[in-house]
């Protein structure tokens, strides 16, 4: 059930991107490939204040598409 899961996470954020051929790609990729190219980010994480700040780390060529995604899911409203 686990599986299923994640790989149903996987096709969602697939079909969630805004660049149809990237979202395409996405949920072509293997669960490994995803997992560390979209989850499994490096960053630090810092508490300032009364906000946490996510300093990333490095950069993969997936990182532009992450934060493309991450802006849409912030907008969307589920309920």
């Amino acid at each position: 059930v686990i599986a299923a899961l994640g790989w149903n996470l996987k096709s969602w954020y697939g079909l969630m991107v805004p660049d149809q051929i990237v979202g395409h790609a996405i949920g072509r990729m293997e669960f490994k490939r995803f997992l560390h190219s979209f989850i499994l980010i490096p960053c630090q994480i810092l508490k300032t204040g009364r906000r946490l700040v996510f300093r990333v780390l490095t950069y993969t060529k997936h990182l532009r598409t992450f934060f493309k995604t991450f802006e849409l899911l912030k907008r969307v409203r589920f309920g």
